[in-house]
């Protein structure tokens, strides 16, 4: 493979003709891809029937993979790649992050800003010797529960869950495109200003170590690990300092003035809004381990919201990488 002037000579396709954007173009998107020379175009929506895809490729030897989804997509990429077939960070074939799905977030995180249909046409250019992609260098989040592992870019849990419950329940199939996810963190947003209680602001019991030692232990309201600095929307909501990629956010459940301590957190003033204030906590780390009551999600995918699964379980959480990414667009945030 060469950066500039020559692409991948072998390149597989991933799309998920589920996701929000693919979906919308998927006749188009088969057309293009499908007329690309040395590519190999396929198509599936859940790990497990994105695993032998990824297997064929891997055996084949691929040199790059493009992946056409959105950001549950691109984690069970991630996962299969890095957990399942264990390749290490220089093993892994060129991953070209196109965002397809609805969110999007971790595709515009590390910067791609091409729809597919304009994606695949800037990957045919490249292989013709056109610009290639930039390359943008950035580590994931591994999230074990003691049985399961999976790569990610954003872990949440409390509020957040029930927000993604609510988007997937109540506006999934009502709101177009971006809209649904934007209305969902609203409405989250605007119960969490005004506290008390509320079906959307679980109060979940939770454990924070750091290198053996308690960092936190509480019921808490709202809890975010990223290695990503800015979130959805532009919101940046990690102040803590330390070492480490893990960056992480949490508030409790009397946590007190979240009316006007919370939109200044969310605008990247979190030390100046929580200074001397008790029920709000960031750090950043290498490894944490939680103590969760509750279900947590991963880029947008729900787990252990089953009262069987939901009992109280250790999480460990690492950062692996950095990874090479390539996209097409500007500076990742």
């Amino acid at each position: 493979m060469t950066e500039e002037g020559g692409g991948c000579r072998t390149l597989g396709i991933l799309c998920n003709p589920g996701s929000g954007r693919c979906r919308r173009s998927l006749s188009a998107i088969r057309r293009q891809a499908l007329a690309m020379v040395a590519a190999d175009y396929r198509e599936a929506s859940d790990p497990e029937a994105i695993e032998p895809i990824l297997r064929q490729w891997l055996n084949d030897g691929v040199e790059g993979i493009v992946v056409l989804g959105g950001d549950g997509t691109l984690q069970a990429v991630l996962t299969l790649l890095l957990l399942r077939f264990e390749l290490s960070t220089k093993q892994l074939p060129a991953l070209i992050v196109v965002g397809g799905g609805t969110t999007n977030m971790s595709a515009r995180a590390l910067g791609s800003r091409c729809k597919p249909l304009a994606a695949l046409g800037a990957v045919e250019a490249w292989q013709q010797g056109g610009a290639a992609p930039r390359r943008v260098s950035w580590p994931v989040v591994c999230v074990e529960d003691g049985r399961v592992a999976r790569c990610g870019f954003f872990f949440g849990g409390g509020a957040l869950t029930s927000g993604v419950s609510f988007f997937q329940q109540r506006l999934r199939d009502q709101v177009n495109g971006r809209w649904g996810p934007r209305l969902a963190f609203l409405r989250l947003f605007l119960a969490l200003l005004r506290g008390g209680h509320h079906p959307l602001l679980p109060s979940t019991p939770v454990k924070v170590q750091q290198e053996g030692i308690m960092s936190h232990e509480g019921d808490c309201r709202l809890l975010a690990v990223s290695t990503f600095e800015h979130l959805m929307l532009g919101v940046r909501p990690f102040w803590g300092s330390g070492e480490g990629h893990l960056r992480l956010a949490l508030m409790d459940a009397d946590a007190p003035g979240p009316w006007w301590r919370l939109p200044l957190v969310l605008m990247g003033s979190g030390e100046l809004a929580t200074r001397s204030t008790a029920g709000y906590l960031s750090l950043r780390a290498e490894r944490l381990q939680l103590q969760f009551a509750q279900g947590w999600m991963l880029d947008g995918e729900l787990y252990g919201m089953s009262s069987e699964e939901g009992m109280s379980r250790s999480l460990t959480l690492s950062a692996i990488g950095p990874i090479d990414f390539r996209v097409f667009g500007r500076e990742a945030a």
